[in-house]
């Protein structure tokens, strides 16, 4: 699957200006990944936070139920 994503960039990169060029581009498209793997990772971070607050809530809440069941 990288391969194929790899390879379709490379056929995106432009054949004017021979390889300098090409260099260039691969650079801020490496670039551009790395800011988006970073976006992508803080995503990942405030997403992990937000369910282990749902979590807890879930738990203090299912708590909440069992204490208010009268015994049997």
């Amino acid at each position: 699957m990288a391969a194929d994503k790899f390879d379709a960039l490379i056929a995106a990169l432009p054949l004017e200006g021979g390889e300098e060029a090409q260099l260039k581009r691969i650079a801020e498209l490496q670039a551009e990944n790395e800011l988006v793997g970073l976006e992508l990772q803080k995503q990942l971070e405030a997403a992990e936070q937000e369910l282990k607050l749902v979590q807890a809530l879930f738990s203090q809440a299912s708590d909440n139920c069992l204490n208010l069941k009268k015994p049997d």
